[in-house]
């Protein structure tokens, strides 16, 4: 196998580190959280943006992108391959789908979107996992993110407090990017904690951060950003105490793992009613509901499904007929905010099947992690998963893409690949 791209030798920081190869993936994370909030769609085009640049860097360093790519597939764990893969085969099962869609035109274009960003997403993150040119305690990349998280955190409160929005948003303005913030908030401080900075300086970092964040999510009505910040709570101090527990990496890795399961499953059982009674809120049992309703539907055509889009073309008398005790109102979603239900509702078993292997192998992938990247990653991926399990759209653009620019930022940090 060629050799891997060097990694650089330490050095303090210095203003020429703000725009070297190694801060993209800080720079196009919080861009895009920023076009996410202001505008929602525009986070795709910074997403595109950064899968460029990284090319432009990886050919500026000497090597060729397909060489980075190639180094970066070598690298991954026989778990992350069967991950990826099965990934990638569900989201050309959405362009499939189209041919037996209530709505072909509508999921063509989803699915064309859907794939393409999984396609770029998979060989950013590979060309980042084959050149790790930074040191893990480098500040560079953590203020980046911080600095855009306190600015976006100050903007949302300003909009809460004087109930300004920029014009043509609506609700989901508020969900979209309170969601994005936080888990840029949660990696900005990850790295903040591991960097040469002084205690004091990462100390006040740290309070500029977290004042304006806090306030933020007591203001926000964003459910899904409030049961993110409560798994996030939950589970990183367990998930470093649990760390500790063994001085073998795999038996660490499991105990962790084991702690991310549980924890995950009883917040996404919990979470919602918990915070729907402190906000005298009734979202849980109308999710519930709604999942019961569209796993009905589902249940008509188990195996392919009804193809990529069919919640939002079920007609009411689909629904009446195959539901008739529930309200119509169930059809003004456009998805059924459960990942699970919607991939069962539109690609069937087949596409449940995918998704299982998916998450399995992902979950075993972090049994090749060092043990520091698995800290950060298991309880940022508890958040998504139970945002994913309970709020936003399985394939909804803008999320994916920025969960994609999130998993970029992880391959920068590790030492060695």
């Amino acid at each position: 196998m060629a050799s891997r791209i060097p990694v650089a030798a330490s050095h303090p920081m210095h203003p020429g580190q703000l725009f070297k190869p190694h801060t993209l993936s800080a720079w196009s994370l919080g861009l895009a959280m920023v076009l996410t909030v202001l505008f929602q769609k525009p986070a795709v085009f910074v997403f595109v943006v950064a899968f460029l640049l990284t090319i432009l860097a990886v050919q500026l360093s000497g090597t060729a992108p397909s060489d980075a790519v190639k180094w970066g597939w070598q690298s991954a764990s026989l778990p992350a391959k069967i991950a990826i893969g099965a990934a990638l085969l569900l989201a050309g099962l959405s362009l499939t789908s189209t041919l037996w869609a209530l709505n072909p035109d509508y999921a063509f274009n989803k699915a064309s979107r859907h794939l393409g960003i999984m396609v770029v997403g998979t060989l950013l993150v590979l060309m980042r996992s084959s050149r790790p040119e930074r040191r893990d305690d480098d500040p560079t990349a953590a203020l980046i993110l911080i600095g855009f998280s306190i600015v976006i955190s100050i903007m949302l409160v300003i909009i809460y407090l004087w109930d300004i929005r920029p014009a043509g948003t609506y609700v989901h303005f508020y969900n979209r990017g309170t969601v994005i913030l936080l888990f840029t908030s949660f990696l900005g401080l990850m790295m903040l904690a591991e960097s040469n900075l002084p205690r004091t300086t990462k100390l006040g970092v740290a309070a500029a951060l977290l004042a304006p964040l806090c306030w933020l999510l007591v203001l926000t009505d964003s459910q899904s950003s409030q049961i993110a910040a409560v798994v996030l709570l939950f589970t990183t101090p367990v998930v470093f105490w649990l760390s500790k527990k063994s001085h073998s990496s795999v038996n660490r890795s499991l105990l962790v793992g084991a702690g991310f399961v549980v924890i995950a499953a009883i917040v996404a059982a919990f979470a919602t009613g918990i915070i729907d009674r402190l906000a005298a809120r009734a979202h849980s049992f109308e999710r519930f509901e709604m999942w019961v309703a569209f796993t009905d539907v589902a249940w008509v055509k188990p195996v392919m499904g009804w193809g990529l889009g069919a919640a939002r073309f079920i007609t009411e008398e689909m629904m009446a007929e195959l539901y008739p005790n529930l309200a119509n109102q169930w059809l003004f979603y456009p998805h059924p905010h459960n990942v699970f239900v919607q991939t069962f509702l539109e690609f069937g078993m087949i596409g449940l099947a995918l998704v299982a292997v998916a998450l399995v192998a992902y979950a075993l992938a972090t049994l090749w992690y060092p043990t520091e990247r698995m800290l950060w990653i298991l309880p940022l991926s508890a958040a998504i998963l139970v945002v994913w399990a309970v709020s936003h759209g399985a394939w909804q653009s803008w999320w994916i893409a920025n969960l994609f620019l999130i998993a970029n930022v992880f391959p920068a940090r590790t030492r060695s690949t």
